[in-house]
């Protein structure tokens, strides 16, 4: 789990996509938070994990946001990436929720939740 990043602040000035995280790993979930808190990205294993797929609506309240094809690039917003990220915390255990609750303090700055060691 990271937190933090800034599309903006990005080299390719867009968020980061499903795609751009399953090079990372398609083994591990992986969620990264914007660092509005109100939209996130996940991997591929993260939507296995929850059973979500390109047919999947929008939830009330939130977007799954989608490429010029209509096909899903899976940055969520809103309710679309809470309902994704409360599974995903549930995993992290008190540590990682203290860490997570804490990422916007300058001292949790580049690190990982429930990892407890500095983000490469």
């Amino acid at each position: 789990m990271g937190f933090g990043y800034d599309n903006a602040q990005l080299a390719e000035l867009r968020h980061p996509t499903r795609t751009d995280l399953d090079t990372v790993s398609q083994d591990v979930p992986i969620v990264i938070v914007h660092q509005s808190g109100r939209l996130g990205v996940v991997n591929s294993k993260v939507l296995e994990v929850l059973g979500i797929s390109p047919d999947t609506p929008d939830r009330a309240g939130g977007v799954i946001q989608r490429d010029a094809t209509g096909a899903p690039n899976w940055v969520l917003e809103k309710h679309a990436f809470f309902s994704a990220l409360a599974p995903m915390l549930a995993g992290v255990g008190s540590d990682g929720m203290v860490t997570f609750a804490e990422a916007d303090k300058p001292e949790q700055e580049g690190r990982l939740a429930g990892a407890g060691e500095p983000a490469p």
